[in-house]
């Protein structure tokens, strides 16, 4: 279960705080953000941190008890939308047994209109170089996508 879409929730800051256009409001997880995620650990839920901050996605991966996933994100460093994941998140990514599932959206892929499978490739061996190949897989997010 994701954390946040495209605005904040009460418990974790997403994206768009990266940006400047939402402010941040709790500098990753509040207090009740940390309590659903421990909650979200207990039951063996899933988080997914594809729509959160930078500093939301830090804190859940030194916080979470498990694994977490990105289920439809890219590498920064290969296209700077705040959609995709910095290399220094790659490297929490690597050490908490997590994965990114890299997208095949051309705007966080090529930070463009298109985006061809090479483009997408690139985002899958940039993400297994600095995470390892246990960390990467296919997130896909085609729906509404031209």
């Amino acid at each position: 279960m994701t954390l946040t879409h495209s605005c904040n929730t009460p418990w974790a800051d997403n994206w768009l705080v990266d940006t400047g256009d939402e402010p941040a409001r709790h500098h990753g997880l509040s207090l009740f953000g940390k309590a659903v995620l421990e909650e979200m650990n207990r039951l063996g839920m899933i988080v997914d941190l594809a729509h959160v901050s930078v500093e939301t996605m830090k804190v859940v991966l030194s916080l979470s008890k498990a694994p977490v996933i990105f289920s439809h994100s890219s590498a920064f460093s290969l296209c700077p939308h705040h959609r995709n994941v910095p290399d220094d998140v790659l490297r929490m990514v690597a050490s908490t047994g997590s994965l990114v599932m890299v997208n095949f959206y051309s705007a966080y892929v090529t930070c463009g209109d298109k985006a061809t499978l090479a483009d997408v490739a690139n985002h899958m061996d940039h993400v297994k170089k600095v995470a390892g190949a246990r960390s990467v897989g296919f997130g896909g997010d085609y729906d509404g996508v031209p």
